[in-house]
């Protein structure tokens, strides 16, 4: 497996882990995102950058989760906590998206 497919395998599980946090444990305060841990009593901060980085991104997304950033103490990033964030954001604006033409407005 070369260093890019290890890369990618390693943000899949990360996508997964972030798809396991029950959408309750997420709430949105103004730009910024609380996701409650699933091993203690933290909540963890994501938020999304205002001036999007250029990424040479593996995963192809439009709205890269590379322009997102969390405060919990795992080094591989995107984290899980970021992973759950993007997951939703996009699904907020894709749904959006289709209804009101163009206009986001988050649903989470």
């Amino acid at each position: 497996m070369s260093a890019e497919e290890r890369k990618k395998a390693g943000i899949e599980g990360r996508k997964q882990r972030g798809e396991d946090i029950p959408d309750t444990d997420v709430r949105k305060e103004g730009s910024i995102f609380y996701v409650r841990s699933q091993t203690n009593t933290k909540d963890y901060t994501v938020r999304i950058s205002q001036t999007p980085a250029a990424c040479d991104c593996v995963i192809g997304a439009e709205d890269c989760p590379h322009n997102y950033s969390c405060n919990c103490e795992d080094r591989s990033k995107p984290c899980k906590h970021i992973c759950k964030v993007h997951s939703m954001v996009q699904s907020s604006m894709a749904a959006n998206s289709s209804a009101n033409e163009g206009e986001y407005v988050f649903l989470i």
